[in-house]
């Protein structure tokens, strides 16, 4: 029988053995907290969601209910369609910066963090484990998201698929309409907090899967359950789909992540989009090694939904960083009751032996086997793993930060933009993706607007193709538009480009041959007239580039020490800027 169906007991456990779990869950709860209790660091996506909240706030408050049409923070994107799917969290994170700042926001995320690792709690219990292995669960599954954890809506997202599995599982055979209701109600509430929400709706589709197999296999003599739930699944499964489709724009949503996953050039440049390093993400390596003790491990059959759920997510984490949360979301709960179900046996069993030892090393085990583990993953994976520095250690050292600015003023060119600002100069400009972020959150749109920034979901890899450019001083592009379609070419002659450009098939290409001037060049000074580029010191070609020579850009900004270098336009509309620039401060190679 289902064990879903059963709503099983509580699992036996004495006083010292409850008490010793209860406590571990607490610690497994704190843990999750700590995880994800750390400033704003080397992420740049939180300075742009907090920028969209502010501005959304404001915007509503003289057009009502409405959106802007376009992108306003990016000259490159603002004939862009703004579908904004995070659109709701960005105006809550604002919200919550106007009450506390950073430090609150990041409060407020951590709290969330540990919230998923509670519903885990409660769908381990729910799965017959002991209070122990509970507290584990909860903090093995979030020290595998823990590369992820930035101040973004994704983390909303890791909440909400813990909850639908929870619910899916364990109450909706019992409670079939109640629960179809209270999914509809967070589907609507998910889906405008993140574009993620259609994973709601996939869960509830590998949920309908499972019900109508069991109801198959009954209906062929094939074995399988008793199952009768098959159409109030499939009433879930439409009224969540439907519930999905309340948001701002309806089913574009949905277009979304092929923007990204669809485009070979983004997913072979973006760092997010690489498949994991085993050897940096330490806890996903002991979730994966986990996985092959399964076999040997005692336990109940997983089941159709759990089981493509856990292929679906599985497959997506080794190809892609990003969803490797998702993966220990619902991997971890599946490896976690088998090892407690294994560890009760072999204690029991022990502690039928015959001699004293090995009846008192059954019972030790029985009390302490999830304290153990407990100690060992939590040192291997958060404390002082291999190769990489320890996470819990890193938020510890930065708790002074937090607690003060909730940033590091290092990991983002701030001293770059006071220079900007201080010298009121203008734009356009070019920037570097990585620290856009930033940049939006001091600068755009009200004094300019950045180039471009890492929304690829919105603008795909258009304006970051033609940045990439510019970064890595391109003599001639990596390829052509033809028809939308972006041809890569390799090692192509100038009769080549001459000869595309003859044909029209690219604008582009056209108006930078008929210009004869390199292709980093012509992006800046005839496509978009730029005034000023901001990029890192040493890491960009470009900077290399510049600093060889006069190429028709003077260096204005150039501490070093700080990472980040300004060069400004040698344009006559620019030399009483240079001159007043060059008075004020020593600038140069």
């Amino acid at each position: 029988m289902n064990k879903s169906l059963q709503n099983p007991s509580a699992p036996h456990e004495d006083r010292v053995e409850k008490a010793i779990g209860l406590a571990l869950c607490l610690i497994g709860l704190f843990l999750a907290f700590w995880t994800a209790f750390f400033p704003v660091r080397f992420c740049n996506d939180p300075w742009w969601h907090l920028k969209t909240g502010k501005y959304l706030i404001e915007y509503m408050g003289e057009h009502g209910f409405a959106f802007p049409p376009t992108d306003v923070f990016s000259l490159t994107g603002s004939q862009t369609p703004w579908v904004n799917h995070e659109w709701l969290s960005d105006m809550l994170l604002y919200a919550m910066y106007l009450v506390g700042g950073l430090p609150f926001c990041v409060f407020v995320k951590a709290l969330t963090v540990a919230a998923t690792g509670f519903v885990i709690i409660l769908m381990l219990r729910a799965d017959g484990c002991r209070w122990g292995w509970c507290g584990v669960g909860a903090m093995f599954a979030i020290l595998v998201a823990q590369t992820t954890l930035y101040l973004r809506p994704p983390i909303l997202t890791y909440f909400f698929i813990v909850l639908f599995v929870y619910l899916l599982q364990h109450f909706f055979l019992r409670y079939p309409i109640r629960i179809t209701a209270a999914l509809v109600g967070l589907e609507v509430l998910w889906i405008n907090l993140h574009g993620g929400g259609v994973l709601g709706v996939i869960l509830c589709g590998f949920f309908l899967a499972e019900r109508f197999w069991n109801w198959f296999a009954q209906e062929a003599g094939i074995g399988g359950e008793e199952d009768h739930a098959v159409g109030k699944a499939w009433l879930c499964f439409i009224l969540v789909g439907l519930a999905s489709l309340a948001n701002p724009w309806a089913y574009e949503v949905y277009l979304l992540p092929g923007k990204v996953l669809g485009d070979q050039w983004l997913v072979s440049r973006l760092g997010e989009l690489e498949s994991p390093n085993l050897r940096m993400a330490v806890a996903l390596r002991l979730l994966l090694a986990g996985f092959l003790l399964i076999p040997f491990l005692r336990g109940p059959r997983i089941g159709l939904f759990r089981g493509i759920t856990l292929l679906m997510f599985g497959y997506q984490a080794m190809s892609y960083l990003r969803q490797v949360p998702l993966l220990g979301l619902v991997g971890v709960p599946v490896l976690v009751e088998r090892l407690d179900e294994s560890s009760q046996w072999l204690a029991d069993n022990l502690r039928q032996g015959k001699q004293d030892l090995v009846r008192t090393l059954g019972t030790f085990l029985r009390k302490a086997d999830a304290a153990i583990v407990m100690l060992v993953l939590g040192y291997y994976a958060g404390w002082n793993p291999p190769w990489v520095a320890g996470m819990w250690v890193r938020n510890l050292e930065d708790l002074p930060i937090l607690l003060e600015t909730g940033y590091r003023r290092d990991s983002f060119p701030e001293g770059a933009v006071n220079f900007l600002l201080y010298h009121k100069i203008p734009g356009p400009m070019m920037n570097n993706d990585n620290f856009a972020g930033y940049l939006i959150w001091r600068l755009s749109p009200e004094i300019m607007q950045v180039f471009t920034d890492s929304r690829f979901d919105l603008f795909g890899s258009k304006y970051a193709k033609e940045e990439r450019a510019v970064i890595e001083a391109r003599d001639e592009p990596e390829g052509f538009y033809d028809e939308d379609i972006w041809i890569t070419v390799v090692k192509p002659k100038w009769d080549f480009w001459k000869s595309l450009a003859a044909t029209g098939r690219d604008p582009d290409i056209t108006a930078w041959v008929q210009s004869g001037k390199k292709y980093w060049q012509w992006i800046l000074e005839d496509k978009y007239r730029i005034n000023f580029i901001l990029v890192y010191c040493k890491e960009d070609p470009i900077d290399v580039y510049l600093q060889s020579g006069d190429h028709g850009w003077k260096p204005i900004y150039n501490r070093r020490d700080e990472g980040y270098e300004i060069y400004l336009a040698d344009r006559p509309e620019n030399q009483a800027l240079l001159e007043r620039i060059q008075k004020k401060h020593e600038v140069g190679p």
